[in-house]
């Protein structure tokens, strides 16, 4: 079975506490590994990795946490 990790950014949160970008991250990723996998039970999806910071930070953590988690 193929396992994969994913990862999702933006570079600051929205002002009305909804983050349509991630949403919309998450469902390109959705369409994109279900063309890529479209039987369900030869992917599996082992994490999932999300970051809100602003662009002048260059400190990514999770980006980080997620490229660990892959080695």
């Amino acid at each position: 079975m193929a396992q994969y990790i994913t990862y999702l950014r933006l570079s600051r949160d929205s002002k009305n506490g909804k983050n349509y970008g991630l949403e919309a991250q998450r469902r390109d990723l959705d369409i994109f590994l279900g063309q890529c996998c479209p039987d369900a039970s030869g992917c599996e999806e082992i994490a999932s990795y999300k970051e809100v910071q602003s662009g002048k930070d260059d400190d990514r953590p999770q980006l980080a946490a997620a490229m660990a988690h892959c080695k």
